[in-house]
């Protein structure tokens, strides 16, 4: 092939592509337009529950949050929330207290409205079924 013809191919190519779309034509993945990037749906009672149960709302302390098991005060966890699953949601308030004074029921010194948000948040993060 001449000099000539490759220049001139070279020329025709470079001539297409300068005709192209920009970059991203040809960059991996997909084309993206502005509005289809997935958006989270937030779950606020479970947020709320979630910093209720955490301490960090204006007005609420941090417990620590435990089971009372045979006599003992367990933290929670899958394996000590087991029997609880697909158990009544009065049953399982009444099992949670504080871990340093077991005798004190934790969800007594919220109020309320929060009790419901920590036990709908502790329902759904131990997915527990309550019912």
């Amino acid at each position: 092939m001449s000099r000539t013809v490759r220049s001139a191919f070279s020329l025709a190519v470079l001539a297409l592509a300068a005709s192209l779309p920009t970059a991203p034509a040809f960059a991996s993945g997909t084309l993206s337009t502005q509005g289809d990037a997935q958006r989270r749906v937030i779950d606020e009672r479970y947020e709320y529950g979630k910093s209720v149960y955490l301490g960090r709302e204006p007005g609420t302390t941090r417990y620590d949050y435990c089971l009372q098991q045979d006599g003992a005060a367990e933290k929670l966890k899958r394996r000590t929330l087991k029997p609880f699953r697909g158990g009544k949601a009065g049953d399982f308030a009444r099992a949670l207290v504080r871990c340093d004074a077991p005798e004190q029921q934790v969800l007594a010194a919220l109020q309320p409205e929060q009790v419901r948000f920590v036990l709908y948040y502790l329902n759904k993060r131990y997915k527990l079924n309550l019912q």
